[in-house]
């Protein structure tokens, strides 16, 4: 099963939340004609949550500087290859402090491999604001404000995450962050703050 959306201009599209949310059967969505438009971003809730077969998910160059909320963004998506080129580019990430919950965000992702760069993204809103989020599986209300539980748990062909500019100084939660990591070999922290 395929999905072709280029015929969809996502530029001005601000939430993605839960777009492709559970198309567990959905081997294919390209996306590489969404390359570099997505302009407005600030909600990536589960947008490929549970996207079990999917191969390939490619959000290069999205500009992701209003991001709020990347919480389970691609939990369970097993069998993908996620390319995140210009992820780490200053023009491009989240800015101002306003992501306030990313706990989940690659939980699962045991295909993904390489170095994820995310290191200047500003997190300091990850201890600024709430949220009514609930646990995707219990619908239980929680607030992920001091959360990084689970951001990477069970990458187990990831190779390196970058992350050296964050700030983690209100963050409580770092339980099973890179949990089943078996192939991880970087955790580059240079300059985060703690």
């Amino acid at each position: 099963i395929a999905l072709d959306v280029s015929g969809i201009d996502p530029t001005n599209v601000s939430s993605f939340r839960s777009t492709f949310m559970d198309v567990g059967k959905l081997e294919t969505l390209d996306l590489s004609a969404w390359i570099g438009k997505p302009k407005k971003v600030t909600n990536l809730r589960q947008t490929f949550f549970k996207m079990t077969a999917v191969k390939e998910l490619n959000l290069s160059q999205w500009n992701l500087s209003d991001l709020e909320v990347m919480f389970s963004c691609f939990n369970g998506c097993s069998n993908a290859q996620i390319i995140l080129d210009g992820w780490s580019d200053p023009a491009l990430v989240p800015k101002g402090n306003k992501l306030n919950a990313v706990a989940h965000a690659f939980d699962g992702c045991s295909s993904m491999t390489g170095i994820v760069d995310i290191s200047n993204w500003e997190t300091l809103g990850l201890a600024g604001k709430k949220d009514d989020l609930a646990d995707p599986d219990t619908n239980r209300a929680w607030d992920p404000t001091y959360d990084l539980e689970y951001l990477f748990n069970n990458c187990t062909s990831l190779q390196g995450v970058r992350l050296e500019k964050w700030n983690f100084t209100n963050v409580q939660f770092f339980s099973n962050v890179f949990n089943g990591c078996n192939s991880l070999t970087l955790i580059d922290l240079k300059g985060a703050k703690a």
